[in-house]
């Protein structure tokens, strides 16, 4: 829940959830799977983006040898 109006964080206070909603249901086990998913997400962002890099970097070549 993201409110954008003045006061929103104690609005979400009020509730007793804390900002980003009641921490009691946290474990150690949890917070290792959302580091996994974090880490996963960019060792596959660093892939696709040297996998792209691959695909286009000849034609570029080929760009800058012909302007030259």
């Amino acid at each position: 829940m993201f409110l954008s109006t003045p006061g929103s964080f104690w609005a979400l206070l009020e509730d007793g959830g804390g900002v980003w909603g009641n921490p009691s249901e946290s474990t150690a086990g949890k917070g290792e799977q959302f580091l996994r998913w974090g880490a996963t997400a960019v060792v596959n962002l660093m892939r696709d983006m040297e996998e792209l890099h691959d695909r286009i970097a000849p034609r570029y070549d080929r760009f800058r040898q012909q302007r030259a």
